[in-house]
């Protein structure tokens, strides 16, 4: 998650942040406990911002990466959706309302939007975690092919390079090529040959 925002830093610069950074907000209340959770007395701006930082930004290079990475969550908050309505597909092919109801319900939960209209690190581990069960669930009701192993290998690999807890897709993973039996184990071992080779370098180091 870290190096596709390095990148766009990198790209549009960010010679202003340390001015951006240090103009704070002093009604800002959030080391103030007490204060802080009082309704209507949270200030919400940690910073002070000034119209430099005004669309399109050209007065500062800082606010264009921000709302450029910005866009960037929004991108992995749509591929979290597309790869849940392929799940939704997959588990009800007959019932359209279903499918609806499931991925609206996943598209408006609050915190969930929140988080794909802010800069974390979060979103692209969602997005890669979900697509990775979409690839296995795919397997596991279609049929195993190369093309499906290769793709989910790489899903996985790139989800455990973003969080720790992307671990806990070893399960479902292997309980689709559990019970598709010794006859898929050749799909097994090059999907895992390629997470481990594309993430598993990190928890080795």
């Amino acid at each position: 998650a870290y190096v596709p925002a390095a990148l766009i830093s990198k790209r549009v610069g960010d010679t202003d942040a340390d001015a951006i950074l240090n103009r704070g907000n002093p009604y800002h209340l959030i080391h103030q406990a007490d204060e802080y959770s009082i309704p209507g007395n949270d200030n919400k701006n940690r910073l002070l911002h000034t119209r430099d930082e005004n669309f399109p930004y050209t007065q500062s290079q800082t606010a264009l990466a921000v709302h450029l990475i910005r866009l960037l969550s929004i991108g992995y908050g749509l591929g979290t959706h597309l790869a849940a309505w392929g799940i939704f597909q997959l588990l009800w092919p007959d019932n359209a309302l279903r499918r609806v109801l499931a991925v609206a319900i996943a598209a408006l939960w609050p915190q969930f939007i929140f988080m794909s209209s802010v800069i974390n690190t979060d979103g692209l581990t969602y997005c890669l975690f979900t697509v990775s069960l979409y690839m296995a669930l795919r397997q596991a009701l279609n049929g195993f092919t190369w093309r499906d192993s290769i793709w989910l290998g790489v899903a996985l690999g790139a989800a455990l390079l973003t969080k720790a807890s992307s671990l806990m897709l070893a399960g479902p993973v292997g309980l689709a090529i559990l019970l598709n039996g010794r006859r898929v184990w050749k799909y097994g071992v090059v999907t895992l040959v390629l997470a481990v080779g594309i993430g598993g370098w990190w928890y080795v180091r």
